[in-house]
């Protein structure tokens, strides 16, 4: 899965590596939050079935989150954020912008980190074409759930490779979207609690 733009700086790569040791632990209990500005282009989870899609999704990226110790807050995308980080339910394929076709998700956008997941990729890996059922809006909004945190975590910690286990793999297959349960590695989410911590801390100097 291609996850970063092409601004991202390969030396930030490295130094995320080699500053993995240093990092503390992820807290048990939340201590930071985090709000999310999300945008469904074309309404798939605007269903008579979108309770269960949209709260599917959202609980899948909470969850993933919180174990990293970050309490998530959703709110539409309404204009312009100047907090939290943006994610886009798009209805393209990745080759539109000339990423590989069938990519899941990326972090894109010049004016700021925007979290993409290609929906029409993320049903077909998934085997779903037409969101018929409960089960059909609750597998997708999961499936979903879990490519817009790993864009998340990109968003918030550009540097940080890709880990051999957990959510924060290269390639998510089928079989990960589709599993009961997909989390962090502990690397995965210190960093990304480290990353956001930073960032608030920026966010509050005068």
């Amino acid at each position: 899965m291609s996850t970063k733009s092409a601004r991202f700086a390969i030396a930030g790569a490295f130094a995320a590596v080699l500053g993995l040791a240093c990092l503390p632990k992820p807290a048990t209990a939340a201590d930071s939050a985090l709000r999310i500005h999300w945008s469904d282009q074309r309404g798939y989870l605007r269903d008579k079935l979108v309770a269960r899609g949209y709260d599917t999704m959202a609980r899948e990226v909470s969850a993933i989150l919180h174990d990293a110790g970050v309490e998530v807050e959703w709110t539409p995308l309404i204009a312009e954020p100047s907090d939290g980080v943006v994610v886009v339910l798009t209805p393209s394929d990745g080759s539109r912008w000339g990423l590989p076709s069938g990519t899941l998700g990326a972090v894109m956008g010049r004016g700021g980190p925007v979290s993409c997941v290609f929906v029409p990729a993320v049903a077909r890996l998934l085997g779903v074409r037409r969101t018929r059922s409960a089960r059909d809006f609750h597998e997708l909004g999961k499936a979903i759930g879990r490519v817009a945190a790993h864009e998340i975590v990109h968003a918030i910690t550009p540097g940080f490779p890709h880990t051999p286990e957990g959510l924060m793999v290269a390639h998510l297959t089928r079989g990960d979207l589709r599993r009961n349960d997909l989390r962090l590695s502990a690397s995965a989410a210190a960093a990304f609690h480290h990353a956001l911590k930073l960032r608030d801390q920026a966010n509050t100097k005068p």
